[in-house]
């Protein structure tokens, strides 16, 4: 495994639920959800932003691929957290959701491409499920992802 530098993956929830605590996951966890957390990098009308580092290795087969501690998931089905109401910290909420944003999808020359200076990966999701709760489980991403600087 070659260590080729480091990215960011901006993740943008569009239209979160109101009152609801959001964060990243960083780290493992257990049952109480006791990993430290990235909080929102930007926040606006309808929307909030995460700006989560990563490093870009190379894996087995050679090709890029992205680790560190907000990487969860086995080789193969690796995603990042983004974690609703007492996940993220907020307390005296019955809320407990996490959702999956889904990194597979992303090409080795995608990742490549975010180690260029000013460049990043970046997604976006909904924010309220079909429940009409935080958007929770494997969520649909808005585009898929892209290199964006």
């Amino acid at each position: 495994m070659a260590n080729l530098g480091e990215t960011t993956v901006r993740i943008v929830v569009e239209d979160p639920p109101p009152g609801v605590m959001v964060a990243v996951q960083w780290g493992k966890t257990g049952a109480n959800f006791a990993s430290e957390l990235i909080r929102p990098s930007e926040a606006g009308a309808g929307r909030v932003a995460f700006d989560v580092p990563v490093k870009v290795t190379t894996g087995p087969d050679g090709a890029a691929r992205l680790v560190g501690p907000a990487i969860q998931g086995p080789t193969g089905d690796r995603f990042i957290y983004v974690n609703w109401g007492t996940c993220a910290g907020q307390h005296g909420t019955p809320i407990t959701r996490r959702a999956k944003v889904r990194i597979g999808t992303l090409t080795p020359a995608q990742i490549e491409a975010a180690l260029a200076p000013g460049k990043r990966l970046e997604t976006a999701f909904a924010g309220v499920g079909k429940d009409g709760g935080p958007a929770c489980a494997t969520i649909p991403l808005i585009g898929g992802w892209r290199v964006v600087s």
